[in-house]
């Protein structure tokens, strides 16, 4: 009698574990369901009646406006050049520069002089690859270009930045992933026009920018 008690006990208890142990796998499955839905990228449809207001912006260095180097004496090879906590200093193409700049004809005569940090570059070049292949079917970019020869690093691209909250798109991302990469690297910076504006967004800018866009 003892010994089918003790059996019935452990029957109900084996049972009752399975039927948490269930339930457990359950909410587990339920929760990574939901995190999952978290993480997935929803498309945005933008109502263009809304009148949209974004912002227009050019990122990056193209012809005059200058280039990156990763080189790791500037500072020695021109050590009259003034290089400020962002590791920029100013590039200009004549010969009549103030103090404190570069010249492209000193730079063209002193650039056997100087080092660089090849592993970064190197780095530099795979992403502005990835990023090439990817960035202009990114929502809100466009016109991602770069150009790599000796030594000198240029890229430019548009995007569009949302005035309000209510809409986003993924333009950070791609310019975290340079500013990480382009942390160490030195600017000369030329002079160049900037083109940045605000309007409102159309059908044109959504074609052109990879965006859903309709009216109603």
């Amino acid at each position: 009698m003892k010994r089918t008690k003790i059996l019935v006990f452990l029957l109900s208890g084996l049972i009752l574990f399975g039927t948490t142990a269930c339930s457990g796998n359950e909410d587990t499955k339920k929760e990574e369901e939901m995190n999952q839905g978290d993480n997935t990228v929803v498309e945005q449809t933008i109502n263009l009646n809304d009148e949209v207001e974004v912002n227009v912006n050019r990122m990056g260095l193209n012809d005059s406006c200058g280039f990156f180097l990763f080189t790791t004496n500037l500072n020695e090879v021109f050590p009259d050049a003034d290089i400020d906590e962002y590791n920029r200093v100013s590039y200009w193409v004549g010969d009549d520069t103030v103090e404190g700049e570069i010249s492209k004809r000193q730079f063209d005569q002193n650039m056997d002089q100087l080092k660089f940090d090849v592993s970064l570059e190197n780095n530099a070049k795979t992403l502005l690859e990835e990023l090439q292949q990817k960035a202009n079917q990114t929502p809100g970019v466009e016109e991602f270009t770069y150009h790599y020869d000796n030594h000198k690093f240029q890229y430019t691209y548009s995007y569009l930045e949302f005035t309000s909250e209510k809409y986003a798109n993924d333009t950070k991302v791609i310019a975290d992933q340079l500013k990480s990469a382009f942390s160490s690297a030195m600017q000369l910076t030329g002079t160049c026009g900037g083109g940045d504006y605000t309007t409102i967004l159309d059908e044109e800018l959504c074609t052109t920018y990879h965006l859903t866009c309709d009216r109603w």
